[in-house]
């Protein structure tokens, strides 16, 4: 069972792309989070394979998580959804094992990056 961890502050988004992602594989665990505080009790918690996040949310942002996640998960695989940023920005951020899609995602492509990373 691989662990995943999708934090967005867009309940609708959250939601659908959540069951996607379990459609896709049974073998997938599914966490949710709202913003980058709740994530990083989730990372310090449960022993997570990939993280999905968006850049703009309250509390802490999806810059910030990245930073903070590679101090403590630096080999964590990170994929960044969002309608507000550019992918040189989130490579530097994240470094290598940073991904970035924009908004609205390719589903197909989403998936088959997911794929990849979780092998």
């Amino acid at each position: 069972m691989k662990n995943i961890l999708i934090v967005d502050d867009d309940a609708a988004f959250l939601h659908s792309l959540g069951e996607l992602i379990r459609m896709v594989d049974e073998n997938l665990c599914v966490y949710t989070a709202e913003n980058g505080a709740q994530a990083t009790v989730i990372l310090d918690s449960i022993p997570v394979d990939l993280m999905i996040t968006d850049l703009r949310m309250p509390v802490m942002s999806g810059q910030e998580l990245i930073i903070r996640t590679r101090e403590t998960h630096p080999d964590l695989p990170i994929v960044v959804v969002s309608a507000c940023g550019h992918a040189p920005t989130i490579r530097e951020l994240g470094k290598p094992g940073c991904h970035f899609f924009d908004k609205p995602i390719n589903v197909n492509e989403l998936i088959g990056t997911l794929r990849k990373l979780i092998q």
